[in-house]
């Protein structure tokens, strides 16, 4: 239920200052004017940002507020950086028609006390986590710097210490492959000129890609990789030797364990469907900072037409009254195809617990140097059978999927 608040609603005065300012900005946005902020897009073309406003929306659950606004806006949309500012719920959009649909709903959703639902839009500047996009000329200068770091007999692209690299440098570009405008442009250049490209150097785009996104101020990147009916749940445990209940607060309210939760209506809540919920619902879980020395990457089951994986790990909290707590993972991924050699998740269990003693010790700890002659260890015949399955699986080589 939601709680009980006195009845809110702009002042007439305000409200109407506010209609004819957002009028204005939403007529001259469709009409190609200059009003508002924008940005631009890789081909130069510009783009126009607006803020979506609730008054009081932080009384309402995220996922009851969104899904209200789309059932009634006559076009979709997807939030991006859905966040509380005080009292207020807010999120942004990319286009004016957009903005303009959205204006349409206001007062048209009534809450469980009665009282309508405000929505406010106006223009904005490009959100945090687009800030600094690459202008076209300097993607030619990254373009230009993957080439030569591109190994076309391996069909291997390296992309280590991309931000280091002494032709970005010399141009003062700062391409940071865990911020979502990078790691597009990246991989848009990818798509665009090697799309035959069958390996990446681990160190950026193999297990920490997902994981880089995953990391970043702004999960939204994490779309691409669902199936647009993919699902996602969270456990934590429950047992004898589990540390009291308040060291993993964040976490309990969204837990989906069916040997502790026997309610179906609460089962079938607490499971999150679509690709949009999925994100939405990763979007506000803490902040995390993963320890990839960590991961131990598990294949359970592959078909031609499924790849069943999980990853364990470790990672640490960075924000919020848990930050610094360290904490153990387990992911249970199930993956389809998706086009010409890709993966997509339509399945996502997270387990999350607090990390023992002996996890704590290892935790972010830099592992010894490898000397560079050391043999390759020699695998079974079924650990090559599976290998061979997972490279063909998931567009690696052998080489790269070993690692």
């Amino acid at each position: 239920p939601f709680p009980r608040s006195l009845p809110y609603g702009p002042r007439p005065s305000r409200a109407a200052n506010i209609h004819i300012t957002v009028r204005r900005d939403l007529l001259a946005q469709e009409r190609g004017g200059a009003a508002g902020t924008g940005s631009r897009d890789g081909s130069g073309a510009r783009r126009s940002w607006f803020k979506i406003t609730i008054p009081y929306g932080k009384k309402y659950d995220k996922s009851w507020l969104l899904s209200s606004i789309q059932n009634l806006c006559s076009v979709p949309f997807t939030p991006v950086e859905f966040h509380y500012d005080h009292n207020r719920a807010q999120f942004y959009v990319e286009d004016a028609t957009t903005a303009s649909a959205l204006k349409q709903v206001s007062r048209k959703i009534t809450d469980r006390d009665n009282y309508k639902v405000v929505i406010i839009i106006n223009s904005s500047a490009p959100p945090q986590s687009l800030q600094n996009e690459l202008k076209p000329e300097e993607i030619e200068q990254v373009k230009l710097c993957m080439s030569k770091r591109y190994d076309g007999s391996q069909k291997s692209l390296d992309l280590k210490s991309l931000r280091t690299d002494p032709d970005l440098v010399s141009q003062s570009i700062d391409v940071v492959l865990n911020q979502r405008s990078c790691m597009q442009v990246v991989l848009r250049i990818i798509e665009e000129n090697i799309p035959e490209v069958r390996a990446a150097s681990r160190r950026d785009l193999g297990r920490e890609l997902y994981y880089s996104i995953y990391d970043s101020s702004d999960r939204q990147g994490l779309l691409d990789a669902y199936h647009d009916g993919a699902c996602c749940s969270l456990s934590i445990p429950f047992g004898p030797h589990n540390p009291p209940r308040n060291s993993l607060n964040e976490y309990f309210k969204d837990s989906r364990n069916v040997k502790k939760l026997k309610d179906p209506t609460m089962r079938f809540k607490l499971l999150k469907h679509t690709r949009l919920n999925v994100v939405a619902f990763l979007n506000e879980l803490p902040k995390t900072q993963h320890d990839v020395n960590s991961f131990v990457v598990d294949v359970c089951a592959q078909t031609n037409t499924l790849l069943c994986f999980a990853v364990h790990g470790i990672f640490k909290e960075v924000d919020g009254k848990s930050r610094d707590s360290v904490r153990a993972f387990t992911r249970m991924f199930i993956a389809v195809p998706a086009g010409n050699t890709g993966l997509c998740i339509v399945n996502d269990e997270l387990f999350v617990r607090n990390a023992s003693t002996e996890e704590l010790r290892k935790a972010f700890a830099m592992p010894a140097p490898t000397p560079s002659s050391s043999p390759v260890p020699t695998l079974a015949a079924e650990q090559q059978e599976m290998l061979a399955a997972f490279a063909m699986q998931s567009g690696m080589n052998l080489e790269w999927s070993q690692k």
